[in-house]
């Protein structure tokens, strides 16, 4: 058993949580307190009610997530200012009577430069000389890298399919060959905007909005949309592998739903 606040002393300062206290609208760390001390735990990216279910049936005490529940005072919260109803309802009723902790790690999981969710995908792609995309406020969250060489942009769509997501997909914009290549997971298409033709071949993100992809058609820059969910499944698996080691944490992972 391990004290769960103990873990949150831990995660908050190995994450930099406060270094994204202005720029984050969810609200990472405890979200919900459960039982003081705990031996198991879920992970997953988003909160659904068989990942809650996952979590009673498996005798564990938390769940750490991705995109946590709870925002600072926006209408983009998933607990809606006005009534608790439905699947909600359901959700909330379940983790309070089984005495669940509810943990979140949102932009300070992005970002990480070890176990975050960007970085990772770099190294499984093979892209060297990476550097940070630089913010106006908070730490860097994106990153950029090369390939090895140029290679053509089927291949690379080849290669993301074969280590991301089978479903992703090439949006042709840019060269034929691509070798200097962007990472941003999840909702990162705006990224795109801060580039212009010539600085990058790619950007590789998780989904894409429809005037990102004018601003690609314009400065000529290839996207790959390799599914939000599929993109960011990677650092809450390495925080699971994390605490397992560090805290004899016993550890599931738990996929919501389809790679898309």
């Amino acid at each position: 058993m391990v004290d769960i606040y103990k873990i949150i002393e831990f995660l908050d300062k190995y994450l930099g949580v406060q270094n994204f206290e202005d720029v984050d609208v969810i609200v990472n760390g405890i979200e919900i307190e459960g039982r003081r001390e705990i031996d198991r735990a879920v992970f997953a990216v988003s909160l659904t009610d068989n990942i809650v279910r996952k979590c009673i049936e498996e005798h564990c005490n938390a769940i750490f997530l991705h995109h946590g529940i709870l925002t600072k005072g926006r209408k983009t919260s998933e607990l809606p200012r006005d009534r608790i109803t439905g699947a909600l309802r359901r959700i909330l009723k379940d983790i309070l009577t089984n005495d669940i902790n509810i943990i979140a790690y949102h932009l300070p999981l992005d970002a990480h430069p070890e176990i975050g969710n960007n970085i990772t995908i770099a190294r499984l792609l093979s892209l060297r000389d990476i550097e940070w995309i630089p913010e106006k406020r908070g730490p860097p969250i994106g990153v950029v890298g090369m390939l090895k060489e140029e290679i053509d942009r089927i291949e690379f769509l080849s290669i993301v399919r074969e280590k991301i997501n089978e479903n992703a997909r090439l949006l042709p914009h840019g060269p034929q060959k691509v070798r200097r290549v962007a990472i941003v997971s999840g909702a990162g298409s705006e990224y795109i905007t801060r580039f212009s033709e010539g600085d990058i071949d790619l950007l590789l993100t998780g989904e894409v909005k429809e005037q990102h992809e004018v601003h690609a058609i314009n400065e000529k820059i290839n996207i790959i949309s390799a599914g939000h969910y599929a993109t960011e499944t990677f650092g809450v698996k390495n925080l699971a592998e994390l605490l397992r080691k560090r805290f004899e944490l016993e550890t599931i992972f738990v996929q919501s739903h389809q790679h898309t």
